[in-house]
């Protein structure tokens, strides 16, 4: 090394799952109120970089599961089978957060190859939500795909010992059945 380096964090998203269930309240002609509760497993992935060697570290994995309740304003663009636009703000809260890399366990402990981080985690995630979709009539109820971002607004990291700051960012892509 020649003390030029710079060390830095590369963050990226990971895939994970939802499911849960929601009421739609109507409150003008094509205007309702969404009100969700899910199960949502977030997360990302994390590797140090030492630059301009191109010296990267070993990969940390984040998985964060938590229970989300949105509450969203939607607006239908025509009545029937149509394209929507929402919009508000979800609180969650955390139910785990799971931390892992490949070298992290020695083999007489028994944490799978990582460890729960829930108690450097905070209880609750603010977020605002925005998003849009397309709802098809179908017989019964009517069929529709969705796409969210939530975009979190306070640091989760209770004790900040890597990061000054840990905020959530999910791209949630929803489809589902309405009867």
């Amino acid at each position: 090394f020649t003390g030029t380096e710079e060390i830095r964090n590369e963050v990226s998203y990971k895939s994970g799952f939802l499911m849960g269930v929601g009421i739609e309240l109507a409150l003008a002609k094509h205007m309702a109120l969404e009100i969700d509760a899910l199960y949502l497993q977030k997360g990302s992935q994390e590797q140090q970089v030492t630059f301009p060697l191109e010296i990267y570290g070993p990969e940390t994995n984040y998985t964060f599961h938590a229970i989300s309740f949105p509450a969203l304003l939607k607006i239908r663009l025509t009545p029937g089978t149509s394209p929507y636009i929402l919009g508000g703000a979800e609180i969650a809260l955390t139910i785990s957060h799971w931390k892992s890399t490949p070298d992290m366990c020695i083999p007489e402990e028994t944490c799978y190859g990582g460890v729960y981080i829930t108690d450097t985690t905070t209880r609750f995630d603010f977020s605002i939500v925005f998003g849009t979709g397309l709802e098809l009539k179908a017989k019964g109820g009517k069929f529709f795909i969705e796409g969210r971002y939530h975009y979190g607004l306070n640091n989760i990291a209770k004790r900040p010992i890597y990061w000054e700051s840990a905020k959530t960012r999910t791209m949630i892509f929803l489809v589902g059945f309405k009867i």
